[in-house]
């Protein structure tokens, strides 16, 4: 019987704590973050030089880097940052720090790494 308890406890204290993961990544990714690298499997380029996300409290995020110069709303799961874009935006958020964020993964069918900053 305490078996089972423990293990009830142990699941809802691990799902809380990814919740709550997430939660701080919301809050944390708040703010305007510029690119100042980017890779493309694995190599260097110049693609997304002078781009910006600018994420807002209210789960909203402007680019431009979107082609329809909208907003769009976006999320966190676990350390998954997703992006409602017309073409899938869907990265995982390697490092977020108070100043760096770094963001990977597939796009399509590249593998993407970027690197940004947060803006004073």
């Amino acid at each position: 019987m305490n078996y089972r308890f423990l293990i009830g406890f142990s699941a809802l204290l691990l799902f809380s704590c990814k919740e709550e993961k997430a939660k701080v990544f919301q809050r944390e990714l708040v703010g305007k973050w510029e690119v100042f690298a980017s890779e493309m499997n694995q190599k260097p380029n110049e693609f997304m030089q002078e781009g910006f996300f600018e994420f807002n409290s209210d789960l909203t995020v402007e680019s431009n880097l979107f082609d329809d110069g909208k907003k769009h709303n976006y999320k966190v799961e676990e350390e998954k940052l997703k992006i409602d874009t017309e073409t899938p935006f869907e990265l995982n958020i390697s490092k977020l720090e108070s100043d760096t964020l770094i963001l990977e993964g597939k796009m399509k069918i590249f593998h993407m790494k970027y690197y940004l900053k947060r803006q004073k």
